[in-house]
């Protein structure tokens, strides 16, 4: 029985050996209504990190933010825009491939363009509400100026960080 145990799990583990190493570059974000346009009284804060997948443009977040004034409706990368300036949507975070609520963690794809931004720290994240429905509060996404070589793909059991959603 602990034969068949281990074999399993030897598998299992086996299945998540990554083919290659990938090169993740580091970005984070501090969200607030201060940030956004116009500015928001919103009682809540957040943090976010996020990576960028060399290879792949997958950009990986993990966004945690404490109560909003409203109730979520929807979150989105934004750009290109420096603080203080408004911008389309580039890729949505929430209802998909993130439920409404915090914490959310995911992947989705950045076109070139995107990538290049993100790059520029012309990127923010923002989470829309019930009270303000343009945004309750909003982080810019800054590069932390690290670079990580020849990292292994994440395992998740959860599926969370397995394969990135393409964004619009």
């Amino acid at each position: 029985m602990l034969i068949r145990l281990a074999l399993s799990i030897a598998v299992v583990v086996l299945a998540h050996v990554p083919v290659k190493a990938d090169t993740l570059e580091v970005f984070t974000a501090v969200l607030n209504g201060a940030q956004e346009v116009p500015p928001v009284d919103s009682p809540s804060q957040g943090v976010a990190l996020v990576t960028l997948n060399k290879n792949t443009s997958a950009v990986c977040y993990a966004l945690s933010y404490s109560p909003l004034a409203g109730t979520e409706t929807v979150a989105h990368f934004h750009g290109p825009a420096a603080p203080g300036q408004a911008a389309d949507v580039l890729v949505g975070i929430t209802p998909s491939p993130s439920p409404v609520g915090s914490p959310k963690n995911g992947c989705v794809t950045f076109d070139k363009t995107g990538v290049k931004n993100l790059r520029k720290g012309l990127v923010y994240l923002n989470v829309h509400t019930s009270v303000a429905p343009t945004g309750e509060i909003r982080g810019q996404v800054l590069p932390a100026k690290l670079k990580y070589k020849n990292v292994p793909p994440i395992a998740s059991p959860s599926g969370a960080f397995v394969e990135p959603v393409a964004g619009p």
